[in-house]
């Protein structure tokens, strides 16, 4: 069955996961505790990226200092799937766990309070209507869904970036001291930890 348009405010995704493909899905400590609760272990499901493997000039604050370098964490790619790592056949695995980039896609930040903007390079075939449900299949969204979606999201960036920048002048201060940055793996056990739950 085709996807219909139901209203000028919402969409029906098609799920011919192409973004899924194609875009490399920076996280978030918030991305990160939710997809704990799915079937891999964060070292499974994350990779860290250079600045030379994925476009993030707008956003510097989001590359940690590692002993690597500087870097920034994504969700995993796989050989299997071409794609990302949660990405089956049916779609997505982890759907109710998604990342909020992913959640939000393909809108961007509000221009205004009632307006929304779609990200530069949408990979949404033009026939759906560029436009990505929050629901499940059959359901529409609307523009204040979507509004919402990505204050949240970005609301959950800014939580991250503090979190980043505590750990870069913890690496910074580690450099004055003669030692060398703490690890990504080190770095991932640190998002890892639940402010809420520290165990």
């Amino acid at each position: 069955m085709e996807p219909t348009r139901k209203n000028s405010n919402g969409f029906i995704c098609d799920r011919c996961s192409h973004c899924c493909q194609t875009h490399r899905v920076p996280l978030t400590r918030a991305d990160l505790l939710r997809l704990q609760a799915g079937p891999l272990a964060p070292a499974e499901f994350t990779e860290f990226l250079s600045p030379d493997e994925i476009e993030m000039s707008g956003e510097p604050e989001s590359f940690a200092r590692l002993k690597e370098g500087r870097r920034v964490l994504v969700l995993r790619h796989s050989g299997a799937t071409q794609g990302c790592v949660f990405l089956r056949e049916s779609g997505c695995s982890v759907h109710e766990l998604r990342p909020s980039s992913c959640r939000t896609y393909p809108y961007d930040r509000p221009e205004k309070d009632t307006e929304l903007g779609l990200v530069p390079d949408a990979m949404c075939p033009p026939e759906t209507g560029l436009l990505l449900t929050l629901g499940k299949r059959g359901d529409t969204a609307t523009r204040d869904e979507f509004i919402a979606a990505v204050q949240k999201r970005d609301d959950e960036l800014k939580q991250h970036v503090s979190v980043i920048q505590r750990w870069n002048l913890r690496q910074r201060t580690r450099l004055r001291l003669g030692r060398t940055p703490e690890s990504g793996a080190e770095f991932l056990a640190e998002l890892g930890r639940d402010s809420r739950n520290p165990t």
